[in-house]
């Protein structure tokens, strides 16, 4: 399985041993330099200096802490390492919260070995294209909107995320709060970009 990216480090928090060792054997095999602990803080911790961390592996359910609090932590101050989140226990709630909060990808356990690499592949790739993109660049979204606060630039990082993957995408909101402007930009950062967008009004 060939692939360019640049580096492939990956923080795995799961806090089940069998099954840390059997991600870790599994993404080494398959090319991944991986690290591992067992609880979210751990985690944070990990992430405070500027450790080579291309892409995070993160159990929803961990003996100290939700895996979405470690989403939101982990977006909040470096939100150009990608993250997928895994659980054993899955629903529509959890996964929707899980994607709000920043994260790129949810599985579900029993993991698909194919899938688990595939998956961290297209975070990583994400990622990297986000921390290419030049500064300036992350602060506007299309012709229509322009902004530079804190939330502005994480809905930002994830359409980037986004429009990297070949997958469907949902944007929610409340009337009037550019949905529809947000899947435009997804759309024009896409591989489809030069193909027609077209708006249906459901």
């Amino acid at each position: 399985m060939g692939s360019t990216l640049e580096s492939r480090n990956v923080l795995v928090v799961e806090d089940e041993a069998l099954l840390q060792a059997s991600i870790s054997r599994t993404l080494r095999l398959a090319g991944f330099a991986t690290t591992c602990v067992g609880l979210g803080r751990e985690a944070i911790k990990s992430l405070e200096g500027e450790g080579d961390v291309d892409a995070m592996l993160v159990d929803l359910n961990l003996p100290d802490m939700n895996g979405i609090e470690i989403v939101r932590s982990v977006h909040a101050s470096r939100p150009a390492i990608p993250i997928v989140v895994m659980t054993g226990d899955p629903s529509m709630a959890s996964a929707v919260e899980a994607m709000r909060s920043g994260a790129y990808d949810y599985l579900t356990k029993p993991l698909s070995a194919d899938g688990l690499v595939i998956a961290l592949q297209q975070a990583i790739e994400a990622g990297q294209i986000l921390k290419r993109r030049p500064k300036a660049a992350r602060s506007t979204i299309g012709d229509s909107m322009v902004g530079g606060s804190p939330r502005f630039v994480k809905v930002l990082s994830i359409l980037d995320a986004a429009a990297a993957t070949n997958s469907s995408v949902l944007i929610l909101g409340e009337s009037g709060t550019g949905k529809e402007l947000a899947a435009r930009a997804l759309h024009d950062r896409g591989p489809r970009a030069a193909k027609p967008f077209i708006a249906i009004n459901c």
